[in-house]
C-alpha cells in the first residue's frame, strides 16, 4: 500500500482529507466535532486500526456505522469517536496520521508474511519491527522536543545579539559625533604651529647628536681602528653605575650588556662591582634585594642609577608618588636616574639606557676639559 496525495479542493483551515491506496479517511480538525470518518475498509481492519489506537496512546471512546455524511459533504462507512481531555481538546490531526500510516505499515507487513509459510523466524521478526517503529516514535517525540528548545535557544540569542548590535551602533555613533566635535574645536593654526615645534625639535636632537659625532672624531687618539661601528676611544674610565629593579633577563646576560655597550662606546671593559654593581631579580616582592641596593646606593659614589620596578615601601620615599629623582635630590647624592617604575629590565631597554649614559658622560667629560 501506499500513501497517495489529497486532491487539492480539499484543503482548507478545517478539513485534513487523506487517501490511501484501498480505503480513505477524513478527520474533521473543527475542536467540537472529534470524529474519524472512513470508508472502502473492511470492518475487521477498522477494528485493528481501533486497536492500534489504544496502542500508541490515543483511545478513542466509540466504533460505530456511520449515519450521516461528514463535513467534506462525502458519506463514509464507519466512525470513530475520540474523547477530549481535561483542557476541552481532541487530539492533534497530526497524531492520527501517524497512527493510521503506522498502522498501515504493519498490515503490509503482515500481508507479506501471510504470503509465506508460517516460520518461528517470521513472527519474531514482525515483533522486532513493532519494537523498533515503537522506538524510532519514542525517539521522534525526543527529537521534537528537543528542536523546540533549540529554536527557543536560537530566538533568545538572537533577541541578545540584536541588543548587542544596537549598543554597537550607539557607540559608533557616539564616536562618530566625538571624533567631529574634536575636529572643529581644533584651531587648523595651532594644529600647524605644534607640528613646526615637534618637527624644530627633531633637528634639534639631530644636530645634538651630529655634534657629538664631530666632537668625537676630532679627539681621536686611535687614528687606526678601522672598526666604523666602534667610536673612538677618547675617556677610559667608565662611569659607575648601580643599577636596582626587577628584570626579565638574568645577570650574566645584563653583565654582556655592559661589557659590550662601554667597549662601543670607547671606554675601558668594565669590572662588575667596581664600574657597575646589580640588585636586580626576576621576583618583584625579593625586598631584601632592594633594600640593599638602596643602602648601597646612599653609601657609594655612582654617577648614574637605572633604577626599574621596586615595592614602594623599601625606598624610603615620602608619600607614594616620590620618584628616584626627587629622592636623590632630597638627600643631597650627585647620582643622576634613569627611572621606568613600570617596565622590568629588557635587553632593548638596558642597551637603550646605557647608550643614553654613555653619550651623556661623554659629553659631561668634554665639556668640563675645554
Amino acid at each position: 500500500m501506499c500513501i497517495t496525495k489529497p486532491y487539492d479542493h480539499y484543503y482548507n483551515k478545517n478539513l485534513i482529507p487523506i487517501f490511501i491506496m484501498n480505503f480513505s479517511y477524513y478527520y474533521d480538525t473543527r475542536p467540537t466535532v472529534p470524529y474519524l470518518f472512513i470508508s472502502d475498509l473492511a470492518q475487521d481492519k477498522v477494528e485493528l486500526l481501533f486497536q492500534q489506537f489504544i496502542k500508541e496512546g490515543v483511545p478513542p471512546s466509540k466504533l460505530m456505522i456511520a449515519q450521516y455524511a461528514a463535513n467534506d459533504g462525502k458519506k463514509y462507512e464507519f466512525l470513530i469517536r475520540f474523547p477530549f481531555d481535561a483542557n476541552g481538546k481532541k487530539p492533534d490531526a497530526s497524531k492520527i496520521n501517524t497512527v493510521i500510516e503506522n498502522w498501515v505499515s504493519l498490515l503490509e507487513l503482515r500481508d507479506i508474511v501471510k504470503s509465506k509459510p508460517k516460520k518461528t523466524e517470521d513472527v519474531s521478526e514482525i515483533e522486532k519491527v513493532q519494537k523498533e517503529l515503537s522506538e524510532l516514535r519514542s525517539s521522534n517525540d525526543d527529537l521534537n522536543w528537543s528542536i523546540q528548545k533549540l529554536t527557543a535557544q536560537l530566538d533568545n540569542n538572537a533577541k541578545s545579539l540584536n541588543k548587542r548590535i544596537d549598543g554597537l551602533g550607539q557607540s559608533i555613533n557616539f564616536l562618530w559625533t566625538t571624533t567631529n566635535e574634536l575636529k572643529t574645536s581644533i584651531d587648523p593654526e595651532q594644529l600647524e604651529r605644534l607640528k613646526e615645534e615637534v618637527e624644530g625639535y627633531k633637528e634639534v636632537k639631530d644636530a645634538t647628536i651630529l655634534a657629538l659625532t664631530v666632537i668625537s672624531n676630532s679627539s681621536n687618539e686611535n687614528p687606526n681602528s678601522t672598526n666604523g661601528l666602534t667610536p673612538n676611544r677618547i675617556i677610559e674610565q667608565p662611569p659607575r653605575i648601580i643599577v636596582i629593579g626587577t628584570t626579565e633577563i638574568n645577570r650574566p646576560e645584563i653583565e654582556e650588556i655592559f661589557k659590550e655597550k662601554f667597549v662601543q662606546h670607547g671606554f675601558d671593559e668594565p669590572k662588575r662591582d667596581k664600574d657597575f654593581e646589580l640588585f636586580v631579580d626576576t621576583d618583584y616582592k625579593k625586598s631584601g634585594i632592594w633594600h640593599n641596593g638602596f643602602q648601597r646606593l646612599t653609601k657609594g659614589d655612582f654617577d648614574y642609577i637605572i633604577a626599574g620596578p621596586v615595592p614602594h615601601n623599601v625606598k624610603n620615599f615620602k608619600g607614594q608618588k616620590e620618584s628616584w629623582k626627587s629622592y636623590i635630590k632630597r638627600v643631597e647624592l650627585k647620582t643622576l636616574a634613569f627611572e621606568d617604575m613600570k617596565k622590568a629590565f629588557t635587553k632593548s631597554h638596558l642597551a637603550l639606557t646605557l647608550d643614553t649614559i654613555a653619550q651623556e658622560y661623554r659629553y659631561k667629560q668634554l665639556n668640563s676639559n675645554k
